[in-house]
C-alpha cells in the first residue's frame, strides 16, 4: 500500500478521500516525497552493502512502476482525446446550424475514460465547438454530469433535483453524442445518472 501511494505521489497525482477533502491530503504528496528521500539517504549512509543493493532494487522497482503507471495514465488521456475529436468531426453540423444563434444546447455523454475527461466541463466544450464550427458562436452549451443525479427539463426550467434551476430558455436542445442524437426538446423529460433520457412527454424528433 505504502509503495502505491509513494508511487503516486512522485507523479504529481492527488490522494483523494472518500468523503470531504481534508487540507493534510493536499500537501500530503509532498511531504511524503520529501520525508521518504531523507529516510533513504540516512538508510543508504548507514546500511550495508548488501542492504544498500537490496534497497536501490526496490527504488528501481518503484521506478518502474512509477513509468508504468504514467504510461498507463498516458494511454488513457490519449483515448479521451481521440473521443472528443471524433464527437467534433461527428458534431451533427446541419442540425447546429439550423439552432437559434443563442441557442443553449445539453450535452449528454459519458466524460472520462478512467478519470480523463472527455468534454467534462461545460468552458471545454463551449471552447472547442466554436472553434471547430465558427458559425456556433454565441451558442451555450451545457454538459449533464451524473454525479450531480438527475437532471429534469420540464419545459421550461432545466435543473438538478434539489439544486437551482439553470438561466434556460423555452427552446432546449438536446445532443447526446453515442447515440448520434440531437433533437430539440418539445416536451418535459428527465436524464438519469446512468444517462439514460426518460420522457414524461413528447420529445420531439430523435
Amino acid at each position: 500500500m505504502e509503495c502505491c501511494i509513494f508511487a503516486f505521489a512522485l507523479g504529481g497525482r492527488g490522494i483523494q478521500p472518500t468523503g470531504m477533502g481534508t487540507r493534510t491530503l493536499i500537501v500530503f504528496n509532498f511531504w511524503l516525497v520529501i520525508a521518504v528521500g531523507i529516510c533513504a539517504a540516512a538508510f543508504m549512509d548507514r546500511a550495508g552493502r548488501s542492504m544498500q543493493v537490496a534497497a536501490l532494487v526496490m527504488l528501481g522497482g518503484l521506478g518502474i512502476t512509477l513509468v508504468t503507471g504514467h504510461l498507463l495514465r498516458l494511454a488513457e488521456w490519449a483515448a479521451a482525446w481521440r473521443l472528443e475529436t471524433k464527437i467534433l468531426a461527428d458534431a451533427p453540423v446541419d442540425d447546429l446550424r439550423k439552432t437559434p444563434p443563442n441557442a443553449t444546447i445539453l450535452y449528454v455523454n459519458r466524460l472520462s475514460v478512467y478519470g480523463a475527461p472527455i468534454f467534462a466541463a461545460p468552458w471545454d466544450l463551449n471552447a472547442a465547438m466554436p472553434w471547430k464550427y465558427p458559425f456556433l458562436t454565441g451558442r451555450i452549451f451545457l454538459v449533464y454530469d451524473s454525479g450531480e443525479g438527475t437532471l429534469t427539463w420540464g419545459g421550461r426550467k432545466l435543473a438538478y433535483q434539489g439544486r437551482a434551476s439553470f438561466q434556460t430558455p423555452t427552446d432546449l436542445y438536446v445532443w447526446i453524442p453515442m447515440e448520434a442524437r440531437f433533437f430539440r426538446a418539445g416536451g418535459s423529460f428527465r436524464i438519469l445518472r446512468n444517462f439514460a433520457l426518460v420522457a414524461t412527454s413528447q420529445l420531439g424528433p430523435g
